[in-house]
């Protein structure tokens, strides 16, 4: 568990240098649409709904304009939010819901990634652009519900939280 921790801080204190972009707008850009997953734990069944995300430029050079798209018999639902970049070279950025809600986004590889809570939800997304196409996913878990348990070798406490829902698509131009 130690040499885990180590590896952890290590990668931590080194994200500037791998996460040195590659991040190029212009390989985001466009209207890319696909069917939302909807999974909920303990179902079998699953909800889809249209989802789109509209990715363009804005007059400034550091922000763009990132829309999300939710569409079905039931939801009409549009997010117009800004990603702006707050420093390319380590790969950091927000996401401005437009709303007073600003998210920390951080680009590593070919994604950006968030985690953030949200009236006791924690929430992870991923946007990983691979093979000319946006993989999306949101993991969501209960974070006031954690699951504890205790190394007995190094006297440390770890909490789980479990995964209650899962959404993911495939966005294609």
């Amino acid at each position: 568990m130690k040499k885990l921790i180590l590896a952890v801080i290590f990668l931590c204190s080194t994200q500037s240098i791998y996460s040195q972009t590659g991040f190029n707008s212009e390989d985001w850009y466009g209207q890319w649409k696909g069917k939302l997953e909807i999974l909920k734990a303990g179902t079998p069944e699953f909800q889809d709904v249209d989802m789109e995300l509209h990715i363009s430029k804005t007059t400034s050079n550091d922000t763009l304009n990132f829309t999300i798209i939710y569409k079905s018999s039931t939801i009409n639902q549009e997010r117009k939010y800004k990603l702006i970049t707050m420093d390319a070279e380590r790969g950091l950025f927000k996401l401005d819901e437009n709303n007073g809600i600003i998210l920390d986004m951080n680009y590593f590889g070919t994604g950006l990634y968030s985690t953030f809570e949200v009236q006791g939800i924690l929430i992870t997304s991923a946007y990983i652009l691979s093979e000319g196409a946006i993989n999306f996913s949101v993991i969501s878990s209960n974070y006031q519900s954690p699951n504890e348990s205790k190394s007995k070798e190094e006297n440390m406490t770890v909490n789980s939280f479990p995964v209650y829902a899962l959404q993911k698509s495939i966005l294609k131009k």
